[in-house]
C-alpha cells in the first residue's frame, strides 16, 4: 500500500495526519460541505480557486465542520504550489492537505485509496470474528468466567472486570489478585 501513495506529498505538518478516512470524495465546487460525508477524503484540482487561494482558507474550515479528514490537490493542474498562508491555516487547524502529483488521476488514485480502506475494514472484520470464533468456542468448551476473563485481559493486556446493570462486580481478571486496589 505504501507504493501505491508513495508519490503523494503532505504539505502541512505530519500532526495532521491524525484524523480516520471512512471514505473518499471528489469534487471542483466550493459548497460540497453540505453534499459530502463526515471522514471523507477530499479529492480536488481546485480549480475554483486558480484566481483565489485564499478562498481555500474558508474552504478548509468548511470541511472541517462537517468532519473531513483531509484535501488532496492535484496542483499540476490549476495551482502549480498552494499559498503559505493556506499551508499555515491549515497547520493551525491540524487538516492534512496532501499534493497530488501530475502523473496520477484523481479518479485512479481514489479507486486505490477506496480499494485500500475496503482492504482494511474486511481484515478488521476478519480479525473481530476470529476472536468472537475463539472467545464462542472457548464457552462451548466449557471454561469457566474465570478463564474467559483472563484470555480477555490478556488479549488486550488490560485488567478486566464484570460487573451487573447494578455496577457490582461479579467478576475480574487475575490482574485484581495481585493488587490492593
Amino acid at each position: 500500500s505504501q507504493a501505491l501513495f508513495s508519490d503523494l506529498v503532505l504539505l502541512t505538518n505530519e500532526d495532521t495526519l491524525l484524523r480516520e478516512i471512512e471514505t473518499i470524495d471528489i469534487t471542483e465546487t466550493p459548497d460540497v460541505a453540505g453534499f459530502t460525508s463526515s471522514k471523507a477524503l477530499m479529492l480536488s484540482t481546485a480549480m475554483v480557486f486558480k484566481n483565489n487561494q485564499k478562498a481555500l482558507i474558508p474552504f478548509i474550515d468548511s470541511l472541517m465542520e462537517v468532519d473531513i479528514a483531509g484535501l488532496c490537490i492535484k496542483t499540476s493542474r490549476f495551482l502549480d504550489t498552494i499559498d503559505d498562508e493556506v499551508i499555515a491555516h491549515a497547520n493551525q487547524r491540524q487538516f492534512p492537505i496532501i499534493d497530488v502529483p501530475a502523473n496520477m488521476t484523481l479518479g485512479v488514485l481514489s479507486h486505490n485509496m477506496y480499494d485500500y480502506i475496503l482492504e482494511k475494514q474486511t481484515k478488521n472484520m476478519l480479525e473481530t470474528l476470529d476472536i468472537q470464533k475463539h472467545y464462542s468456542n472457548l464457552v462451548i468448551d466449557g471454561a469457566s468466567p474465570q478463564q474467559i476473563l483472563d484470555e480477555l485481559s490478556d488479549m488486550i493486556q488490560a485488567p478486566v472486570i464484570l460487573v451487573n446493570p447494578f455496577m457490582r462486580d461479579i467478576g475480574h481478571s487475575s490482574y485484581f489478585n495481585k493488587s490492593f486496589n
